[in-house]
């Protein structure tokens, strides 16, 4: 009786488990990662373009450093020669001060491989303690390697000077000094080889000690300073 009754109590006592459990997937995890490949493809492409754009800058920052230290560039010289008057003539009437003057400049390249082509545009004045006595400008014309080159330069001018301008000028004449300023304003452009660079302006200033400015005397230089620069 016992005995039975255990046996039909084990069968109806057996333990039912339940299904395994299925924990669902988000769906930012569970699709496909598209969002992901793009963005590493765009950080690839960043990248390959930025080695790219440094490469170029590397490329372009280092050849004008090879061709200065292929080419050996040194600076221009330029210097006045001769100072030929041939009219100067102060008007008692009217203090009108007519000029006319034929400057030697000397130009000099002293560079192997760089050439110089000067361009329209230029100015050259001549200057009594800076009024501007005559006027001029340089011829156009192309410098080349390892060269020196005279340049004359015509300058003419008429203009009314102050009673006081005209008494310092004659006592310089008498003490035989006079202070004259030459101001050259070109622009020119270089050329290394078969390479045309940016045109550039070349200044140069001189400030000149004559002895005397009577037509058909040599004039003599007796003291001369020059400044020189660039504007780019």
């Amino acid at each position: 009786m016992l005995s039975n009754d255990n046996s039909s109590n084990s069968t109806t006592t057996d333990i039912i488990k339940p299904p395994p459990y299925h924990r669902k997937i988000p769906r930012y995890l569970s699709g496909n990662h598209n969002g992901t490949t793009k963005s590493s493809t765009c950080l690839c492409c960043c990248c390959c373009c930025s080695s790219l754009l440094l490469l170029i800058i590397t490329i372009i920052v280092s050849i004008p450093i090879h061709l200065f230290f292929l080419l050996h560039p040194k600076f221009h010289s330029y210097n006045i020669t001769n100072l030929h008057v041939q009219s100067f003539n102060i008007k008692p009437n009217d203090h009108t001060l007519q000029t006319k003057f034929i400057i030697t400049i000397r130009a000099e390249n002293p560079n192997e491989k760089i050439g110089i082509a000067y361009r329209k545009g230029s100015q050259v004045l001549l200057t009594y303690h800076d009024l501007n006595i005559s006027s001029g400008k340089l011829q156009t014309f192309y410098q080349g390697y390892h060269n020196v080159t005279m340049i004359s330069v015509e300058l003419e001018g008429k203009k009314k000077i102050d009673p006081k301008i005209e008494k310092q000028l004659l006592e310089n004449k008498m003490k035989g000094k006079i202070p004259l300023g030459v101001h050259v304003r070109v622009p020119v452009v270089l050329q290394m080889l078969d390479w045309k660079l940016r045109q550039v302006t070349v200044n140069v200033d001189c400030d000149l000690v004559v002895g005397d400015l009577s037509p058909g005397k040599k004039t003599v230089i007796k003291s001369s300073d020059y400044k020189i620069n660039v504007e780019y």
